[in-house]
Formats: structure tokens, sequence, C-alpha cells
């Protein structure tokens, strides 16, 4: 039985979180419970947080709660008319 040899190609070093560590929008990666798995620069520079203190925390625990506003104006938005 011969021992077949596969060249190196390009793509035999790359990682799914170069391809997302790429992008200059935020792109966070959830498992099937809502954890965080991974989360590249733009999304911990957006949500202030960092991936190794975020991994296995439910994302939901990044965001307030929408009862308790912080800086945000309680006046109501006014009507426009169509």
């Amino acid at each position: 039985m011969a021992f077949e040899y596969d060249p190196p190609t390009a793509l035999s070093h790359f990682q799914p979180g170069d391809l997302l560590d790429a992008l200059s929008i935020g792109a966070v990666v959830l498992d099937a419970q809502l954890c965080v798995i991974y989360a590249n620069s733009a999304a911990q520079d957006a949500l202030a947080f960092r991936v190794n203190q975020a991994r296995g925390r439910p994302f939901g625990d990044f965001f307030r709660p929408i009862e308790q506003p912080d800086r945000v104006s309680r006046m109501p938005l006014p009507r426009i008319p169509l």
C-alpha cells in the first residue's frame, strides 16, 4: 500500500477565525445554548468585551435590559405624518 503525499495548499494553514478577523464589521459565533464561542476584534470593540472573558458566557449577558436605559431620553418620539 503506497502512501500518497498531499502537498500543502494556500488554505492548509487556514483557520476559520482568520476569515472573521479580516472582516471590518463585528462577528460573534455562538453555540447552541447561545454562549459565545468566538468574536472578532470589531465585535469585541463594539461590545466592549474580550473573547477570553466572554467565551462560554451567554451572549445576552453583554446587553442591558431595556427597562434600565442609560443616558437615553425618556421623552416619547414625535410622530411624523406620512
